[in-house]
C-alpha cells in the first residue's frame, strides 16, 4: 500500500497574509494541535519581523515533537542561514525553498529571468543542503511555467541536495485529469524525480483541489499540501 505524506500549510500561508496575523500565543497552540493530529510536517512561513518571527520559530521548535518542522527560507543566502539557526532545535528540522519558475511571477517576485532563476535555485538548495539532509523546492506557479524551463530547474534542485521537490498550481487552473498527466509528465521528463519525494500544493480556486490531489496522487506523487 502506498504511503501518503501530509504537510501541513495553515501557519506558513498565514504568516503570509498581514491581515490575517496570528498571535505568538495562537501560532504555538496550532503547532501543537497540527503535532497531536499526527501530519508528518507543520510548515512555518519565511521570517520578517526578524526578532519575534525567530523567537516564534524556537519556541514552536521545542513543542513540535512528532512532525517534521519545515520553514520556509527567502531568496538569498542569507535568509537560509537565519532560518535554520530558528528551527535547528527541533526534533526533525528541515529546511523549504521556495521559488517562481513562471516568467510572470519571476518577473515580479525577485525581478530576474529564466537563467538567473536557474542558478539561484541551485546555490539556495546547495546552501540548505549544507544545514540538514532534509530539504524542500517548490516549484511555485509550476502550471505556468514553460515545459522545458520547469524540468531544468526541477532537476538542478535534486541535484543541488534537495530530498522533497513540490509542483505548485498557484492559479488553480487545473482540472483532476490535467493534474494527473502534469505529475506523469513531470516524473517522465525528470529522471532525478525518481530518487525523492514528489509533492503537490492546489489552489482551489475552482474548488477541485481535493480531486486534482488523489488524481496526482494516482500519477505518482507521494506529499499533499493541506
Amino acid at each position: 500500500m502506498k504511503t501518503i505524506h501530509i504537510s501541513d500549510i495553515t501557519l506558513r500561508e498565514i504568516g503570509m497574509v498581514r491581515s490575517a496575523a496570528l498571535s505568538f500565543k495562537e501560532r504555538v497552540e496550532i503547532a501543537r494541535a497540527l503535532d497531536r493530529l499526527q501530519v508528518d510536517t507543520v510548515e512555518l512561513p519565511a521570517i520578517k519581523d526578524t526578532k519575534a518571527d525567530m523567537l516564534s520559530n524556537k519556541t514552536i521548535a521545542s513543542v513540535v515533537g512528532l512532525a517534521q518542522l519545515s520553514a520556509a527560507a527567502g531568496l538569498t543566502e542569507e535568509s537560509v542561514e537565519q532560518t535554520w539557526e530558528s528551527i535547528k532545535g527541533a526534533r526533525c528540522p528541515a529546511l523549504h525553498i521556495m521559488a517562481p519558475v513562471s516568467p510572470v511571477q519571476m518577473e515580479y517576485m525577485c525581478h530576474k529571468k529564466g537563467p538567473a532563476v536557474l542558478e539561484m535555485v541551485r546555490a539556495l538548495v546547495a546552501k540548505a543542503r549544507y544545514y540538514t539532509e532534509r530539504v524542500e523546492f517548490s516549484a511555485m506557479d509550476a502550471t505556468r511555467a514553460e515545459p522545458a524551463f520547469l524540468y531544468e530547474v526541477l532537476t538542478a534542485a535534486v541535484e543541488a541536495g534537495a530530498g522533497r521537490v513540490t509542483l505548485c498550481d498557484s492559479a488553480g487552473i487545473m482540472t483532476a485529469f490535467e493534474c494527473a498527466g502534469f505529475v506523469r509528465d513531470a516524473l517522465e521528463k525528470v529522471p532525478a524525480l525518481s530518487g525523492v519525494y514528489l509533492g503537490v500544493e492546489l489552489c482551489d480556486e475552482m474548488k477541485m483541489a481535493a480531486a486534482c490531489a488523489a488524481a496526482a496522487v494516482e500519477a505518482g506523487a507521494s506529499v499533499v499540501k493541506t
